[in-house]
């Protein structure tokens, strides 16, 4: 994911849901979002407050 993003952070889970919108900007599918969760230890998006997009490509999420 890394090569689609530059620059600043951006909220792609917000209360569990999927912030599309982000997704579609830096060519990014679900597949990868929720992979990227599941490699946070949470299993479902519903769990998630806030997942963060960073400037690396990583994934940072925070908890419910």
């Amino acid at each position: 994911m890394e090569e689609f993003l530059k620059g600043k952070p951006e909220i792609v889970i917000l209360r569990g849901k999927i912030c599309q919108e982000v997704l579609d900007k830096h060519q990014i599918t679900r597949a990868q979002i929720r992979t990227a969760v599941r490699k946070e230890g949470v299993r479902k998006l519903i769990d998630v407050k806030l997942g963060v997009l960073e400037p690396d490509g990583t994934v940072s999420v925070i908890k419910q």
